[in-house]
C-alpha cells in the first residue's frame, strides 16, 4: 500500500476540519440586542526622519566589509598559491 504524499495529508486534513465546521451549528440569539464595539483610530504622531543619511551610512559600512572581505580572500588564495608551489 503506498504511502500518502504531503499533498494527500493536507486534503484529509482539509476534509476533517470541513466535515466538522459542517456538523456544528452556531446557535443564533436574535433576542438580545447585539452591540458593536468600535475602536478609535489614533495615529501617531512621528516625526520624519532624514532616511537617505542612513542609506549612505549603511552603503559605506557594506562597501567597508565587502573590500576587507576581499582582502581576506585574496590573501588566503595567495597562501594557498604558494603553498602548492613550495609543496611541489
Amino acid at each position: 500500500m503506498p504511502k500518502k504524499t504531503k499533498k494527500a495529508k493536507l486534503i484529509a486534513e482539509y476534509r476533517r476540519k470541513l466535515q466538522h465546521l459542517q456538523g456544528t451549528t452556531i446557535p443564533v440569539s436574535s433576542a438580545e440586542p447585539s452591540e458593536v464595539f468600535t475602536f478609535p483610530v489614533v495615529t501617531p504622531n512621528i516625526p520624519k526622519s532624514p532616511t537617505t543619511e542612513m542609506q549612505d551610512v549603511e552603503a559605506y559600512a557594506i562597501r567597508k566589509d565587502l573590500i576587507k572581505t576581499m582582502i581576506i580572500v585574496s590573501l588566503f588564495l595567495m597562501f594557498e598559491f604558494f603553498l602548492a608551489r613550495i609543496v611541489q
